[in-house]
């Protein structure tokens, strides 16, 4: 999903204002899930590269998971009662759609590194036993270093205030 004029941790936001407001037909209220284990490690190095330091600590976790950004999306998805529309869905997106403007990385250097080709994204929210995560799934994955590209994707996890 493109947003124009919109930054990643704008479009993340944007995702979960729609998430909080929507209900499934029946109203029905759900519990809240656990993330999975098998989301991978997180990566700090990436996680001070791409997530913006004005945040108070503990607002962003960044993994790195070794599983197909598709498959990821799904099993997210299956965990998400009422998803909002366009959640979890694998897109392309420009580089800078993909990984926003906020972080201190190299811009160039990503945009160098990628080299004229797109990564995949996308994005949902859930209510997690820790409070309401936005998710952002990017892939291939690059390293902290912006050297070479991985594969796997790139998860930032975004920790937002419950209403």
């Amino acid at each position: 999903m493109y947003f124009p004029g919109f930054g990643a941790l704008q479009v993340v936001v944007l995702s979960a204002s729609v998430a909080l407001a929507a209900t499934n037909a029946g109203g029905q209220t759900h519990g809240p899930v656990s993330i999975p284990a098998e989301i991978g490690p997180t990566d700090e190095g990436l996680r001070l590269a791409f997530t913006p330091a004005t945040f108070a600590a503990g607002s962003f976790a960044v993994h790195r998971s070794a599983e197909a950004i598709a498959r990821l999306a799904a099993r997210l998805r299956a965990l998400d009662p009422a998803p909002a529309p366009g959640a979890w869905q694998v897109e392309r997106a420009g580089v800078f759609d993909a990984f926003g403007g906020e972080g201190p990385y190299e811009k160039a250097r990503l945009a160098r590194l990628f080299g004229g080709s797109s990564p995949a994204v996308a994005r949902g929210t859930l209510v997690t036993t820790g409070g309401r995560r936005a998710f952002t799934l990017i892939a291939p994955c690059p390293d902290a270093s912006l050297s070479t590209l991985r594969q796997g994707t790139m998860v930032i996890v975004t920790t937002l205030p419950m209403q």
